[in-house]
């Protein structure tokens, strides 16, 4: 993860910052002696053949199938031919990268009875990606747990904001702090498009050290990028 900003101030009230971040995590996963459903059901259905010997069920009506009959009873029973037919190693190998820009100015509008109005805006753009591979048999959603999951997608956002805080009250009885905000989001998904977020709220102080808040919003909850392009899969634990 790399960040790197800076920060400035105008005057003696308003204050900037901007900032750029890259950020990648590399995840591979596997899962060794993972079962293979279809194969593991195939092996363990095991009958006699023609000549005698322990054959598979399905390989007397497909004989080229290549199943490979294995005994669960008692120990060491089966040999590692067909235990390598039955089980398998599952591997995941993800790549996530974000990077972000973002700029900010803050500062004092005016000054009130009650102290100085004060506001923020900025903006911000914010690119994230998945991209990675699988196995074959996880793909194919045949392993009994934890299989690998193929994912290859990116989104980006872009978004606006402005905030403004208004103090109405100071040091009056049952007013030690009497104040009201707001703010406003703008935001552009690259996925479903643009979207406002809001809030509104207030805080009261009637004396020191005791204060309630009171605040209405508007909330977003985007999917994220596994929720966007993480294919299907099963699992059970």
């Amino acid at each position: 993860r790399l960040v790197g900003g800076l920060d400035g101030q105008i005057h003696d009230n308003w204050k900037w910052g901007v900032y750029f971040q890259y950020g990648r995590t590399n995840y591979f996963q596997t899962n060794a002696n993972n079962r293979i459903n279809d194969n593991f059901t195939r092996a363990v259905d095991a009958v006699r053949g023609p000549n005698g010997t322990v054959v598979c069920r399905s390989t007397l009506t497909n004989p080229n199938n290549g199943c490979l009959p294995l005994n669960l009873f008692g120990e060491n029973n089966f040999s590692k031919s067909a235990v390598a037919y039955s089980f398998g190693t599952a591997v995941q190998d993800t790549h996530l990268t974000q990077k972000v820009i973002s700029a900010q100015i803050s500062g004092d509008l005016f000054d009130t009875w009650a102290g100085p109005v004060s506001v923020a805006a900025g903006g911000e753009y914010r690119e994230d990606g998945a991209h990675g591979t699988a196995d074959p048999i996880s793909s194919a959603l045949r392993f009994f747990t934890s299989g690998g999951a193929a994912i290859n997608g990116d989104m980006n956002v872009k978004e606006g904001f402005v905030e403004v805080g208004v103090p109405l009250a100071r040091d009056m009885p049952f007013l030690h702090s009497l104040d009201m905000n707001g703010a406003v989001r703008v935001t552009d998904y690259s996925v479903s498009g643009s979207v406002t977020s809001w809030k509104v709220g207030g805080t009261w102080e009637p004396a020191p050290q005791f204060r309630l808040r009171v605040t209405r919003s508007r909330d977003l909850r985007p999917p994220n990028i596994f929720r966007l392009y993480a294919p299907t899969s099963t699992s059970f634990q």
